[in-house]
């Protein structure tokens, strides 16, 4: 594949060529991972990656008005039940896991901005600071140490420790929202690193929604080929084969060890992301009407108006959301 020499200025006629020499997604991926490292070296950002600590410390810090698989896996598991839960009971809890994240950002947003949702809990290491004090309905769960036992038990306690619309355990009025993941730099990552932030945390989340009684559905964002009998050699890059097993390995942790429910969304390329580079958002939104539906690239904010749609519809069974189902449930929400 030919190099770049600047990431905002290349050779069209050199990215179709290779195109149509290699697999499209293939294509895709490596263009990305090409772009974003380049960008980056320009830039002189540094990747950081989620560190661990000993020692477990969780601050609950509540703020009141002027405080602050694969497709086939996702469809044969059945919904778990939860005894003594009325099905059709509304949820105005949100609880959210990667807030800090382009999706998440944007996902956060959106809930805010949705009536249904009377409160809205971040599982957060950092404060939001200013934004967080300007909502109201806004509440943060600082677990400062990340380990998955830190995470798991900050779920439970705050969702137990938030106003109930009923008995702990016998109403269901809080829905799970996870869009945590390592947004980039995973070709550098160990595939046990990668699991500790993807596979482990997700896991300890989804367990505690499901511990903490409250919640029956968790909306869960994976990626677009995401299979957990994929190859564990080669790079970590999105798109490749280790990237996609330890994807696929997330989504049977959130499935196996979650809430009834889980609706899982694969997105392809995400535009507004702060790891997809301006020129290959733009060169995929030309290619897109050429693309097969999934792998096509999806905004942001409609990642974030699809997985709350989603929530909003109270599905009684799991589902996965590609990039044609993603779109019409923010047609159907309109």
């Amino acid at each position: 594949m030919e190099h770049l020499s600047n990431p905002s200025m290349f050779d069209l006629n050199i990215a179709l060529k290779s195109f149509l020499k290699i697999g499209m997604f293939e294509w895709i991926c490596q263009w990305q991972v090409r772009l974003a490292a380049q960008s980056a070296a320009v830039r002189g950002r540094a990747q950081t990656v989620l560190r661990h600590r000993v020692g477990a410390q969780v601050t609950l810090l509540a703020m009141h008005n002027s405080r602050t698989l694969t497709r086939s896996t996702a469809e044969l598991l059945p919904a778990r039940g939860v005894a003594a839960t009325p099905t059709n009971m509304t949820a105005t809890t949100a609880i959210l896991l990667g807030a800090s994240g382009s999706v998440g950002r944007a996902l956060l947003a959106e809930l805010l901005r949705c009536p249904q949702f009377t409160r809205v809990i971040v599982i957060t290491r950092r404060s939001l600071g200013t934004q967080a004090e300007a909502e109201a309905k806004l509440v943060e769960c600082l677990v400062p140490d990340m380990q998955p036992r830190a995470l798991q038990q900050a779920v439970v306690d705050t969702l137990k420790a938030s106003e109930s619309g009923g008995v702990a355990g016998v109403f269901v009025d809080a829905v799970g929202f996870s869009v945590l993941g390592v947004g980039a730099g995973t070709a550098k990552l160990s595939l046990a690193a990668h699991r500790a932030i993807d596979v482990d945390l997700n896991a300890a989340f989804a367990k505690g929604l499901k511990d903490s009684g409250r919640v029956r559905h968790l909306a869960f964002m994976s990626a677009v080929g995401a299979d957990a009998q994929a190859k564990t050699t080669g790079s970590g890059a999105a798109g490749m084969p280790r990237y996609a097993r330890v994807k696929g390995e997330a989504e049977q942790a959130v499935l196996s060890q979650g809430p009834a429910v889980v609706s899982i969304f694969r997105p392809s390329l995400i535009i507004g992301s702060a790891h997809t580079p301006g020129a290959l958002a733009t060169l995929l939104s030309l290619l897109s009407p050429l693309m097969p539906a999934r792998y096509r690239p999806i905004r942001t904010t409609e990642i974030a108006q699809a997985m709350v749609a989603a929530a909003q519809s109270a599905p009684d069974r799991n589902k996965v959301y590609s990039y044609t189902e993603m779109k019409t449930l923010i047609s159907q929400a309109a």
